[in-house]
């Protein structure tokens, strides 16, 4: 999931870095005459096609017949660099999930006649404190790591050869959000960045890994847990050179591997909710620039008995509809080397597990044994290491008041041919459905803005982990109070088919507290990544940024409305106090859809933009603008648009403003035009300025993006963003 970033420069360095720089260079004029991000592409390393998946990868795709759709939006997802909030979210880990290769010298125990002398292991790096002080960056090709590994680790000594590749996986359990980012070890040494602490032991050498691939995961499967310092590793082992930079010495840290699973530890496999998964596509010497060689490391999250353990040397994993990439299946394809490590997230230790795999991707064979699953992989163990709890200083554990609940289904409401939204409302001691529980009768959680809501589903097929959007408002009174999620129906979801087939009102729904942290702050708040935990955003008396974009297409819309509510709703609170006249600012909402049976929530956002256009305080010009790519004849087109950017006759037919898809085009037009409305310093512009030129540069450098939809929609409308000249600090997004 993807946040409201904090300061755009980097923890530790100086404001001279390449990050820096960029924003400050996108602030300062209108337009630019080419993408700042264009110099990470035009390497010797990215494929000069464009293509971002090897040929593993490619068959994969083919097979299961995606490949098309998925070069619709791969290419412009998955980049040469880090985006800045990409940066940020790494900087605020304690933990990164690390993927790389071990050299054993000598063939499997278990496959004696393999030619091959190294194994795949994943593993969990941490900083020598267990704080968030793991990563800083100089720029957004560079993460440099003050890590510590484990003496009993698999991968203890293993990362510090430069050219080593590495799959880095941050992952924040709190948010459900995580990234990913592939390349390679380039140095050993001192940080390039400044301000390290002169009195924390050997913090000053770290790992520099460069970018290769970077690309953003979607919130499923991810279980919610707080991390805490249990305690900072003593001094014996928080020296650098001890823990990471030296190989490890057989007679000081012996390691001695199993090559099958005991019972208890089949058992503790079998209770597994959380694994992660290491594959690579090895390079062979003669294109060894080629950035799409290298390891990989994902997250596999569910019930327990989600892995299932056939015996002690073999499991199987199902695998479900996802982004359609296969990086783990196309790297199998190459290659079949594979780690698992089921991480003791409570006490500090893992299992980790290396062999090979095999994928069976016959879905109906998979649906016999999974329901739901598309295809299977068959994991054979080779090599199994254990390292001991409490050799990391992180834990995680989920606290009493982030324990799930259930909410009763107040109402069930058809928003288009495939969105229905289910209304959820506490449960009341007098609730004949109620089992009479602690939380009857309690208030929900608060929610901001942008925030999804993590759902448990008891389905014929089993239990099944979702997150879904709050589409509602999140500044409902009291007594009134409810959650919306809006859920599309997908073809082949086990939770959507459910929630539309079987929910009904009156039915229980057990849930998690509200997460992630794509924040829409309050008036109010300054930008910030606030309190990831509550969703509550850092305030302070800094004024709202003078131009918001809001910008969706599909279910995207989800996210984006509950933030247009909370936009009107504070204007709304505020005239009716009679407050100071609130600093002016203009809010554009552009959201894409195929045409009126598939545009959930079109009399919603008439009404909320009928509701901008009556305040009396005029400190908010709202301008929406839909966008149909296959109306339908029925579908008719609003061209006589009025002031608050609606229909100057509300009760007038018309449901969309233009054919077509959601260009660059499009949005840099609506962005000018309301950037020329509003003054930086929140009044009024006026077209008799004489530096009116200059205020639309400066309204452009401190406005707000906020984007939710698919991959290829959100690439092009960062790069329209950029050229017209939006600060890339302040451009924020959801991954589906």
């Amino acid at each position: 999931m993807v946040v409201v970033a904090k300061s755009n420069t980097p923890k530790n360095c100086g404001a001279s870095t390449l990050k820096a720089q960029l924003a400050e260079q996108t602030a300062a004029a209108a337009v630019i005459s080419s993408n700042p991000y264009d110099q990470y592409y035009h390497t010797s390393k990215w494929p000069k096609d464009n293509m971002p998946f090897h040929p593993g990868e490619l068959q994969i795709q083919r097979a299961a017949g995606v490949h098309e759709r998925v070069m619709t939006y791969a290419p412009k997802l998955i980049r040469p660099y880090m985006p800045e909030q990409h940066v940020d979210f790494y900087q605020a880990q304690p933990v990164l999930v690390v993927a790389a290769r071990r050299s054993h010298g000598h063939a499997a125990p278990n496959h004696p006649t393999s030619s091959s002398t190294s194994s795949i292991w994943a593993t969990l790096v941490t900083s020598p404190t267990g704080q968030a002080d793991l990563v800083s960056s100089p720029n957004l090709i560079t993460l440099e790591l003050n890590a510590y590994v484990a003496p009993s680790d698999a991968l203890y000594g293993a990362l510090t050869v430069p050219g080593t590749d590495v799959g880095i996986l941050g992952i924040e359990f709190a948010t459900k959000r995580r990234n990913r980012v592939n390349g390679r070890i380039t140095a050993v040494g001192p940080s390039s960045c400044s301000g390290v602490d002169p009195n924390t032991k050997n913090l000053s050498s770290v790992l520099t890994f460069t970018v290769d691939q970077s690309f953003g995961n979607c919130p499923q499967y991810i279980k919610p847990r707080k991390w805490w310092t249990a305690a900072v590793v003593d001094d014996a082992t928080t020296s650098f050179t001890h823990t990471y930079a030296e190989a490890p010495s057989s007679a000081s840290h012996p390691r001695v591997m199993s090559t099958e699973l005991t019972p208890a530890q089949m058992q503790q496999v079998a209770l597994a909710e959380t694994i992660f998964v290491a594959t690579g596509y090895p390079r062979t010497g003669d294109d060894d620039d080629d950035v799409r060689h290298g390891n990989d490391v994902s997250h596999r999250g569910g019930p327990a008995g989600f892995v299932q353990v056939q015996d002690s040397q073999t499991l199987i994993l199902p695998e479900f509809a996802g982004n359609n990439i296969f990086n783990t299946l196309g790297n199998l394809r190459i290659d079949p080397h594979m780690g698992i490590t089921i991480p003791f997230l409570e006490t500090g230790g893992m299992l980790q597990l290396s062999g090979t795999a095999t994928v069976n991707m016959d879905s109906a064979v998979a649906a016999q044994r999974y329901p739901g699953a598309l295809r299977l992989i068959t994991f054979n163990i080779e090599y199994v290491n254990v390292v001991p709890d409490g050799s990391l200083p992180v834990r995680w554990t989920v606290p009493e008041e982030w324990s799930s609940r259930q909410l009763r289904v107040k109402a069930i409401v058809p928003e288009s041919e495939t969105v229905k939204s289910f209304y959820l409302e506490p449960i009341r001691d007098d609730d004949n459905s109620s089992n009479n529980n602690n939380n009857n009768n309690k208030p929900l959680w608060k929610f901001t803005a942008g925030q999804h809501l993590p759902i448990q589903l008891q389905t014929p097929q089993g239990e099944v982990l979702r997150t879904y959007s709050l589409s509602g408002s999140p500044r409902l009174p009291h007594n009134q109070e409810y959650y919306r999620i809006s859920v599309k129906r997908e073809p082949m979801g086990k939770a959507s088919t459910f929630l539309h087939e079987h929910m009904q009102v009156g039915n229980l729904i057990q849930v998690n507290r509200p997460a992630g942290d794509f924040l829409l702050p309050p008036a109010s708040s300054i930008i910030g990544r606030g309190d990831q935990e509550t969703g509550e955003a850092a305030t302070s008396s800094s004024p709202p940024p003078p131009l918001l974009l809001l910008l969706s297409n599909g279910i995207g819309v989800t996210p984006i409305l509950s933030m247009l509510h909370q936009v009107v709703g504070e204007e709304e609170e505020a005239a009716a106090a009679a407050k100071t006249k609130r600093p002016r600012r203009a809010v554009v909402w552009v959201h894409g859809a195929r045409n009126s049976k598939f545009h959930p929530f079109r009399q919603e956002v008439q009404d909320l933009a009928r509701r901008a256009q009556a305040l009396s305080s005029s400190s908010l010009h709202l301008t929406t603008h839909v966008v149909y790519s296959q109306p339908l004849a029925t579908d008719v087109l609003r061209s006589d648009r009025g002031s608050g950017g609606i229909s100057s006759d509300t009760t007038a037919a018309g449901n969309y403003d233009s054919p077509g898809h959601v260009t660059g085009d499009l949005v840099e037009r609506l962005t000018l035009e309301a950037a020329a409305t509003v003054g930086a310093d929140g009044t009024t512009a006026t077209s008799s300025s004489s530096s009116s030129s200059n205020n639309t540069r400066q309204v452009l450098s401190k406005a707000h993006v906020y984007m939710c939809g698919n991959g290829g929609f959100m690439a092009d409308m960062e790069e329209a963003l950029h050229l017209t000249g939006v600060n890339p600090k302040n451009i924020f997004f959801e991954t589906f």
